[in-house]
């Protein structure tokens, strides 16, 4: 009889993690993503349903905040994860410019990183309140979305951001009170075991990822 072994690959597990983890510490809870591992082929369709992403959510406020511009704009950002604590939000038109000269632009490699210049085309947000929260499965490469807010004068840090190193750079910052999640896009679904020898019998267990139309 041949035993099985399951190789775990840490960095995508680490960075699922680090997408569920709330600024308590406190895992937030996403059973379809965490405890269902798929062997064999996935039902797209039914999966995508069963996770019920969110796609849009609106509340207009007048609030005023130091610093906070005053007027409304509109921006259409895409989610990039460049492997730094920093900004994870571009504007869709950079990014889409970049993607026409590398096709492989949004591959989760560390070999094939495209370097943009942050500062200039970068963002953090910041939702209003807790309702407009983006739901973590949808923040993969690729995936864009319409905010409508305003933006902090300086340079600064999201309220209630996540990071994993003490002193992570200030940058542009944008506080959105409506957002609308723009198809196609893609999220994280659900673990899948995927044999890798079958002489060992070795497998990986590693997140997938799904398309929204």
């Amino acid at each position: 009889m041949t035993t099985r072994h399951y190789i775990t690959i840490g960095f995508f597990l680490t960075l699922l993690s680090c997408q569920t983890a709330d600024n308590k510490g406190e895992q937030k809870h996403s059973p379809l993503n965490e405890e269902i591992l798929i062997i064999g082929d996935i039902d797209t369709t039914k999966v995508i349903s069963q996770l019920a992403i969110k796609e849009s959510g609106s509340d207009l406020s007048n609030e005023k905040i130091d610093n906070l511009a005053d007027n409304l704009d509109t921006l259409e950002l895409t989610c990039y994860f460049g492997f730094c604590d920093c900004q994870r939000w571009l504007i869709s038109e950079i990014h889409n410019r970049a993607l026409t000269e590398n096709a492989d632009l949004d591959e989760l490699d560390l070999r094939g990183q495209t370097e943009f210049n942050l500062v200039k085309h970068g963002y953090y947000i910041e939702a209003a309140n807790k309702e407009l929260e983006i739901d973590w499965r949808s923040e993969v490469n690729w995936t864009t979305i319409c905010f409508i807010g305003r933006e902090y004068i300086d340079k600064r840090l999201p309220k209630d951001g996540e990071f994993t190193v003490p002193d992570p750079p200030k940058g542009k910052v944008f506080r959105y009170y409506s957002y609308q999640i723009l198809r196609p896009y893609q999220i994280w679904g659900p673990h899948k075991l995927t044999e890798i020898d079958k002489e060992t019998g070795d497998s990986i267990k590693e997140p997938t990822i799904l398309t929204v139309k």
